[in-house]
């Protein structure tokens, strides 16, 4: 299809880029874990002190404490899941270590309000954690998996947004900026990410079509279109691959194929009354391919598949 659908962005990379956007507004309740964390790895000591505490607690959990990167949002999502179990042996830290209230200076260690804002935080950045996981995965087939993943992404941004006063008011603005420059624009998704949510006999058409009426507007000519260019571009990626099959097993003549000279004689020999029962054959094959419903076609009008609960 000359090179159509061949320059496709890495969904990882961009959601990266897409979250790192969002997270670049100063929080200070993470700002504030962070630095609690940061005075419990700082020494031996202050880590046994907090191990202490943990044992005191009785925590089973048998996860640590770690710091995040400013360049890979995912470990601020581990970090801030991880802090979140300790909660109760960080506030016990303020009352069993002068040095530890003495670390934030101006600041304040975190208090309710921050774990709470914590624990939105940690909800709001799973989704992008999971998808993240799923856009990386090598080891099976993906492709039908993005664009769902996308389009919740898409909706949820969308809902904070509209919410000026909420925690995530101006991370969700940038957030969804940053989201619309690479797949909200048509010009700049590929299509074969439709096509792989299409070719989930759960989705098919139905989904990507109810989707758009969220991004783009129900009645919306950039809807229209869209679908309209999707169609084409499956028909004739259709087309091309029918063409390839039917050439495989002899029942068209393949348009690529070099007629040698041996073979042209032989054909020349072919009685012109066989040849134009042939050519008679190959018309009601042309037009029976346009009446008739395709494969493509029965396939997308077709019921979706239920999901299954290992689905979900």
């Amino acid at each position: 299809m000359d090179g159509f659908g061949f320059h496709m962005r890495c969904c990882a990379h961009v959601l990266n880029l897409v979250v790192r956007d969002g997270l670049q507004v100063a929080n200070t309740s993470i700002s504030s874990v962070r630095n609690a964390i940061r005075f419990v790895r700082s020494s031996p000591h202050r880590a046994a002190k907090f191990k202490e505490c943990v044992e005191y607690a009785r925590i089973e959990c048998k996860k640590s404490v770690c710091l995040d990167v400013s360049t890979r949002w995912n470990l601020t999502y581990l970090m801030l899941e991880g802090a979140e179990k300790f909660q109760n042996d960080f506030d016990k830290l303020e009352n069993e270590d002068e040095a530890y209230m003495d670390f934030f200076e101006a600041d304040s260690p975190p208090g309710i309000q921050d774990w709470d804002n914590i624990r939105v935080f940690i909800k709001f950045l799973k989704n992008y954690y999971e998808a993240t996981k799923v856009f990386s995965i090598s080891t099976k087939a993906s492709l039908h998996t993005a664009f769902p993943y996308l389009a919740t992404i898409y909706s949820e941004l969308k809902t904070l947004n509209m919410d000026l006063n909420g925690l995530f008011a101006q991370v969700a603005r940038d957030m969804l900026e940053k989201y619309c420059k690479y797949w909200v624009d048509i010009t700049k998704m590929n299509q074969l990410l439709y096509f792989g949510v299409i070719f989930d006999p759960r989705y098919k058409l139905r989904y990507v079509e109810w989707c758009f009426d969220d991004m783009y507007g129900k009645h919306s000519e950039t809807k229209k279109s869209l679908l309209k260019d999707i169609n084409d571009n499956l028909t004739k990626m259709f087309n091309l691959y029918k063409q390839e099959y039917d050439a495989a097993r002899g029942l068209i003549p393949s348009p690529t194929t070099v007629v040698s000279q041996g073979e042209a004689a032989a054909s020349d020999e072919i009685p012109s009354y066989v040849a134009r029962q042939n050519a008679f054959q190959e018309h009601l094959m042309s037009i029976d391919s346009l009446e008739e419903e395709t494969e493509l076609e029965g396939y997308i009008k077709g019921k979706c598949l239920a999901f299954n609960e290992r689905d979900k």
